[in-house]
């Protein structure tokens, strides 16, 4: 009863506010669901990568998530690169958290990426792959993407 009720009240707050539907849907359809896994707090991500002479290396990441609902959105840095700030926005679906990141401020395609994380039983792990645009070698990069909470 409560999924219903709340689906046609965020259906028509939606249908309202228009360019924010998707968001407002993701905040409202949370509230009726209290099962949807909590990613708010302080995480550590481990990918690998390659670096500037070809040599694939392991890369962290402390990133600071926030939650609304469905909604999720923070800030993060690389460990040894704490000038470049990159900015994080996803959703929660079931289980899995689904987003995208790119460099805060002026920055092209190299500076963003996307990724989805499976959320096991627990929120404080969550493991899947992201995907980006590598600035050393021009090409299109892929990783194993875990994440814990810290």
């Amino acid at each position: 009863m409560y999924i219903i009720l709340g689906s046609i009240v965020s259906w028509i707050i939606a249908g309202i506010l228009g360019r924010y539907s998707p968001q407002i849907w993701s905040i409202l359809t949370g509230f009726f669901q209290p099962d949807i896994p909590n990613v708010a707090g302080s995480w550590e991500a481990n990918y690998c990568e390659q670096n500037e002479n070809a040599c694939t290396v392991n890369a962290r990441e402390v990133i600071t998530l926030k939650q609304l609902g469905r909604l999720v959105w923070g800030q993060g840095h690389v460990s040894g690169r704490e000038e470049s700030i990159f900015n994080y926005s996803g959703k929660v679906i079931r289980n899995t958290l689904i987003g995208k990141y790119h460099i805060k401020g002026p920055g092209g395609p190299s500076g963003s990426g996307a990724f989805q994380l499976k959320i096991p039983g627990s929120d404080d792990k969550m493991n899947g792959h992201c995907i980006w645009l590598d600035k050393d070698s021009d090409e299109i990069d892929v990783s194993e993407y875990n994440w814990e909470k810290r």
